[in-house]
């Protein structure tokens, strides 16, 4: 089982004001990557699609259920798929690795590094620009930012 809905793994339950948010990681999906009136960022294991412009929202938090948001304490630079910022509040389990909360805000899409030396041939620069295109474009629905991920 997943650690983060394995009530014994729960290090701390805190309450977290908007305002003192903690960052967060997580790993996602788009949905209709090529339907620019549809597109959507959704969780890689389940089909939840976060809304656009709101907090996701994982309401019925409990110790001894898995709902809420989950998202790692920590960037996870070794995948290569679609990752994002993140911030938590409301109620908040605290895990080794990462957080359960009630409250989630995607902030910022993580971008490939265009400059990176892995980047050499037309074919991966062609595709690493229309990635990040995608990305920005859509973090711009999202009222989001863009980080940009250096693979150096």
């Amino acid at each position: 089982m997943c650690q983060f809905g394995d009530s014994s793994k729960i290090l701390e339950e805190l309450i977290i004001p908007e305002n003192e948010a903690l960052i967060g990681w997580r790993i996602n999906k788009l949905i209709n990557p090529f339907n620019n009136n549809e597109k959507f960022l959704s969780a890689i294991n389940n089909d939840y699609i976060y809304p656009k412009n709101e907090l996701a929202n994982g309401t019925g938090l409990e110790r001894g259920n898995s709902l809420g948001i989950y998202n790692y304490n920590y960037n996870h630079n070794n995948y290569y798929c679609l990752q994002v910022k993140t911030l938590h509040h409301g109620k908040v389990f605290k895990y080794a690795k990462g957080y359960r909360s009630e409250f989630c805000k995607v902030t910022h899409f993580l971008i490939l590094d265009r400059d990176s030396k892995w980047f050499t041939d037309a074919k991966t620069i062609k595709f690493a620009n229309h990635f990040n295109s995608l990305l920005e474009n859509l973090a711009k629905e999202y009222n989001c930012d863009v980080i940009e991920y250096s693979l150096r």
